[in-house]
């Protein structure tokens, strides 16, 4: 599975485990966290414009008719929340935020019907972020 997107992500908190340097911070919908992907340490406080690479996705069952789109932690797993807004034979088109469209590979989850809400989570060991302007 592969998931990319381009958002604004600001770093909360920076944490080492063996090789990896994790991060954990803010979107304009929710909190994530997972594995930085570049060799320039970020800077806490500081606001990046960051794609995902979402590996291993599992389909969560949405709570309520009435979602919206987020994101969240839940202990170890980051939980996301998009609105089903297009698709082709390989991806759903899912909508998190007015400048964050996504792609899920089809095969993830169950087949939906557009303006669906879509749920998934990935371990944050699953999930890769690439800053495309570091300053």
């Amino acid at each position: 599975m592969n998931l990319e997107n381009k958002m604004q992500f600001v770093i909360d908190e920076l944490e080492y485990q063996e090789t990896f340097l994790i991060v954990t911070g803010r979107t304009s919908i929710g909190t994530m966290k997972g594995i930085w992907k570049n060799i320039r340490e970020p800077i806490v406080g500081t606001v990046y414009n960051i794609e995902l690479r979402v590996s291993n996705p599992k389909e969560v069952k949405v709570c309520c008719e009435n979602s919206v789109p987020s994101v969240y932690l839940n202990n170890e797993n980051v939980v996301f929340i998009g609105l089903y807004e297009d698709s082709d034979n390989e991806v759903y088109y899912l909508r998190f935020a007015i400048d964050w469209l996504d792609m899920l590979d089809i095969d993830a989850i169950t087949p939906r019907n557009k303006g669906d809400y879509i749920a998934f989570s990935a371990n944050w060991h699953d999930i890769e972020i690439y800053p495309y302007d570091l300053y």
